[in-house]
């Protein structure tokens, strides 16, 4: 599960990952908070949180590379 973390300054968003994180915790959670995001700042960072995450970081790595960055 993916949840983000919330009072963080507008350019920085966070997420704390939790047990198993499936693809429709990235398309449900993580993707609409990035791109609302990058509506307020082009320049973001990204606070993760993976203590209480099961299973291989890969898989987040791999979920975060499919959002598209374009600087408009």
């Amino acid at each position: 599960m993916i949840s983000p973390i919330k009072n963080l300054p507008a350019t920085i968003i966070g997420f704390r990952c939790k047990g198993k994180v499936i693809a429709k915790d990235y398309e449900s959670v993580l993707y609409p908070v990035f791109e609302k995001a990058r509506k307020k700042s082009k320049k973001l960072k990204v606070k993760g949180d993976v203590t209480q995450f099961k299973g291989k970081p890969q898989i987040i790595i791999k979920g975060l590379s499919q959002i598209e960055i374009v600087d408009k």
